[in-house]
């Protein structure tokens, strides 16, 4: 068992390295950085010839592979280079054979430094992994990152080192806080208990947090009328007996309760309602996945895909 980081021959990889370390470094577990070397059916290359497969593929990886070595340090246990028809298809086949427990992966090419950018290799997998995938933002843990939040972190140490702009340069040693998305579906419960098991396990401080947005939907035209801030104000209220009540969930399961605290976030859009509260370095956060039926796997909800794509911190996005 491992978790598996995705490194990309002739990328940087040093955003989805930099948190591989810091949770291996949380959870205690070796780290294996995986390579996929696409293999077009039936066009041979001319590199192969007199060369073994696993060769060739190591052979492709290399920078990648050294990269990762000097990230990782001690950390890394394995490096593997595999060829398939698709990057997808070989990290599922890999994920299964290792038994990882986590997948973690970049964000996309060309994405704004500081938040997540999913491609389309994330998005596949994102559909189809049966792990935890997480995915770190473009440049971290620092390169500009920006959440429109300098206030204090709602742990009570009054400390203010919430994430600003240009701060974060350095990756922390371990995951600090955990911060789970709340709703009312999309595998919220599930998704805070296996936070909670996880906060525990890397003896990180529990959030949890959940959003208003108001330019959503019918919020709009509430807001344009002038009602938005009351409306805010009385789904905060119904929010705050909701997450009492999955907290001593928590309690009632045997899972330490002592360092959780709750967040609300509300603004005209996903990016404002994220902003509107604090993030730290060494945080990361958890999004549950919307159930469905087959076999477990990840299948974002409309809520969890907003939340991925303006996130200025690891996320970790949880199997249904």
């Amino acid at each position: 068992m491992a978790i598996v980081v995705a490194v990309r021959p002739g990328h940087r990889n040093a955003a989805a390295l930099a948190w591989a370390g810091v949770l291996a470094a949380s959870i205690d577990e070796p780290v294996v950085a995986a390579a996929v070397v696409l293999v077009p059916a039936g066009v041979p290359s001319p590199l192969r010839d007199g060369m073994a497969d696993a060769d060739f593929f190591d052979l492709i990886a290399v920078d990648a592979f050294d990269e990762a070595r000097a990230a990782l340090g001690d950390a890394l246990t394995a490096t593997v280079a595999i060829g398939a028809r698709s990057v997808r298809a070989g990290l599922l086949d890999l994920l299964e054979r290792r038994g990882a427990t986590h997948l973690v992966l970049g964000s996309a090419d060309g994405g704004t430094p500081g938040r997540t950018r999913v491609g389309d290799v994330a998005s596949a997998l994102l559909h189809a992994a049966t792990v935890p995938v997480h995915l770190a933002p473009v440049g971290y843990p620092g390169s500009g990152i920006d959440v429109g939040s300098t206030s204090a972190p709602s742990d009570g140490s009054g400390s203010n080192e919430a994430l600003g702009r240009g701060e974060a340069s350095v990756a922390p040693r371990s995951i600090r806080r955990v911060t789970v998305a709340f709703g009312s579906g999309d595998g919220s419960r599930q998704a805070l208990e296996l936070g909670a098991r996880l906060a525990d396990r890397a003896d990180s401080m529990l959030r949890v947090a959940t959003f208003f947005i108001r330019g959503n939907g019918s919020a709009s035209l509430i807001a344009s009328q002038g009602y938005g801030a009351q409306i805010a104000t009385a789904w905060r209220e119904q929010m705050e007996g909701t997450l009492d009540g999955a907290i001593r969930g928590l309690a009632s399961l045997g899972l330490p309760t002592r360092f959780v605290s709750a967040d609300f976030g509300d603004g005209a859009t996903w990016r404002d309602a994220l902003g509107a509260i604090d993030w730290v370095p060494g945080e990361l956060l958890i999004v549950g996945s919307r159930p469905r039926g087959g076999p477990i796997r990840t299948f974002l909800g409309s809520s969890a895909a907003e939340i991925l794509g303006e996130s200025t911190v690891p996320v970790m996005v949880l199997p249904s």
